[in-house]
């Protein structure tokens, strides 16, 4: 609730509600204004996801954590060509956040409550550098290679490229 408080409102807006259309959208409002909590409650409690980016520019704790995973890899002669960055999101009970998609960067989940089940389809695209634009649809990508449910602590790797898609489950 603090982080979404503190949000800024309109385009540069680090808070986003995903879409029905599994777009993430900033939170909009006149200049000046400040993000109006119950509106992301309602949101939320119709099925939304809530999305706040940039974790690791906000929070001191998060910050701490991308950089000790950044020297981790570098120790381990990994090149990095990018610094680490970190997002949060929220689904509700039972929804899904994006349709099935891929992301042109490696992604690390952490699950921090509830649980979740993924479908991870072997990829399409090798090494895509272009983001995924929209939804892909399931008959591209064949069928899943890993189908994980992850619940609190652990942690899950996707590497770039390979389509995945996530939903919670009753908890």
């Amino acid at each position: 609730e603090a982080l979404m408080a503190g949000a800024p409102v309109g385009p540069a807006s680090w808070l986003n509600v995903v879409g029905s259309d599994g777009r993430a959208r900033p939170v909009t409002g006149s200049a000046g204004a400040t993000v109006c909590l119950a509106s992301l409650y309602r949101a939320y409690q119709a099925g939304r996801t809530l999305l706040l980016t940039e974790l690791q520019q906000r929070s001191a704790p998060v910050a701490r954590l991308c950089r000790a995973l950044e020297q981790e890899l570098l120790a381990l002669g990994v090149p990095l060509v990018q610094r680490l960055g970190a997002n949060a999101y929220l689904t509700p009970t039972r929804a899904r956040g994006f349709e099935l998609h891929y992301d042109d960067h490696c992604v690390l989940v952490l699950q921090l409550a509830g649980r979740k089940r993924w479908r991870i389809h072997a990829p399409t695209t090798e090494l895509p550098v272009a983001r995924c634009e929209g939804a892909l649809p399931e008959a591209s990508v064949g069928a899943p290679i890993l189908e994980p449910e992850l619940a609190p602590g652990d942690v899950l790797y996707v590497p770039r490229g390979f389509p995945h898609a996530a939903h919670t489950t009753d908890g």
